[in-house]
C-alpha cells in the first residue's frame, strides 16, 4: 500500500487517510512500517500534522520506545507544529507505563516550565505512575498538589488499569 503513495493517488484528505493508515500499522505492532509511512508522506506530501505525530509517539510509547518518541518530538518541534495536550500526556504516560518515573517527574516539571499548565489528566497519568512504582506516599503528595491547583480528581484519577 505504501509505495502507491505519490503515483496517482490524491492528497486531498490532508492526510487523513494516512493518520488512519499509520494508526492501523500502530495497531497492529507493525511499527517499522508506520515509520517507512510516515517517512514516505515526509518526502512525498500532504503536510504532516500533530495527529501523525502524535499517533506515532503513542505507538512508540505501547513498545516502551519513549526515547524514540521524545527523538519525535523534537522532530515536531523542528518541523514548527506544537504539541498538544495530548501530545504532553502520550509521553507522561509513556515515561510511566515504562517505568521511568525520574524521567516523567523531570517532564512533568519541564512542561510547568514551558508554561503549559498542568490539568487533571497529566497529574492522573503521573499519580497512577507512582503508585505502580510502588511510592504511595508520594502519589498522595501529588494528590493533595492537584486538589491544591483547584482541580478537581475524575474517575481517572481513582482507577486506572
Amino acid at each position: 500500500m505504501t509505495s502507491r503513495i505519490g503515483s496517482g493517488y490524491p492528497h486531498r484528505s490532508g492526510g487523513y487517510s494516512y493518520n488512519i493508515m499509520i494508526n492501523g500499522y500502530c495497531k497492529t505492532k507493525r511499527f517499522d512500517e508506520a515509520m517507512k509511512l510516515f517517512h514516505e508522506i515526509s518526502r512525498t506530501g500532504p503536510t504532516l500534522n500533530t495527529v501523525t505525530y502524535n499517533t506515532l509517539m503513542r505507538g512508540m510509547c505501547q513498545l516502551r520506545r519513549v526515547s524514540a518518541a521524545c527523538k519525535l518530538l523534537r522532530k515536531m518541534l523542528a518541523s514548527g507544529l506544537v504539541p498538544s495536550r495530548v501530545t504532553y500526556s502520550i509521553l507522561l504516560d509513556g515515561f510511566c507505563k515504562s517505568g521511568k518515573l525520574n524521567e516523567a517527574l523531570k517532564f512533568f516539571q519541564a512542561m510547568r516550565n514551558s508554561g503549559l499548565e498542568h490539568d487533571v489528566i497529566f497529574y492522573s497519568i503521573l499519580i497512577d505512575g507512582v503508585c505502580k512504582g510502588g511510592d504511595i506516599e508520594f502519589a498522595k503528595e501529588l494528590f493533595d498538589e492537584l486538589s491544591a491547583n483547584s482541580l478537581k480528581p475524575n474517575a481517572y484519577t481513582y482507577y486506572n488499569d
